[in-house]
């Protein structure tokens, strides 16, 4: 599947997710162009969750997170985890009460947003993210852009493998931030 088999949502959530991380690259902040583009939607707030989620994945992380930049048609496999983690979560706020919709009431045990989220990230980490990623998925929905994920690609040798240690920097100067490529 490619980027322009995706519907609306999902397009709108993998090029936002790009374009975070081709400014993360260049040290730049595209924070406020996210939000103007939100804003369009109506829903300028998804921007500042998204930026939560992203920040919280860069220094936080088990491992780096794939990401491709803006110009590839392909969906890297973190972009397709990233887009079921957002249809699952949006699953969720549409079972609960706008007012409820927190982490705890919107992810089951065993959903596919938590099984990401805790791959992605320790499990205190998770949770602020997964907050924040719930009301991005929220947000999405109240400008009715739902997000329909395409399959998973699986995992191939080397690629995406979840790094497990305590993510030293290949200097030993103590803990690396993510990147994103």
């Amino acid at each position: 599947m490619t980027f322009n088999d995706l519907g609306f949502g999902a397009k709108l959530s993998v090029w936002a997710l790009r374009q975070w991380a081709l400014a993360a690259c260049t040290r730049g902040n595209c924070l406020p162009m996210l939000t103007h583009v939100f804003a369009k939607a109506g829903i300028a707030p998804a921007a500042a969750h998204l930026d939560t989620v992203l920040r919280t994945v860069e220094a936080r992380g088990r491992r780096p997170v794939a990401i491709h930049p803006p110009c590839v048609a392909c969906l890297a496999r973190d972009e397709c985890l990233w887009l079921a983690c957002i249809e699952d979560l949006q699953t969720g706020v549409l079972r609960v009460a706008p007012a409820e919709a927190s982490w705890r009431a919107v992810v089951r045990d065993g959903s596919a947003a938590r099984r990401i989220l805790y791959d992605w990230l320790p499990e205190t980490a998770a949770r602020g993210a997964g907050l924040a990623a719930a009301r991005y998925a929220q947000q999405l929905l109240t400008a009715h852009l739902y997000v329909q994920a395409p399959p998973v690609p699986a995992t191939t040798a080397g690629e995406d493998a979840p790094d497990r240690g305590d993510n030293p920097s290949p200097g030993g100067e103590g803990p690396r931030r993510n990147r994103v490529h």
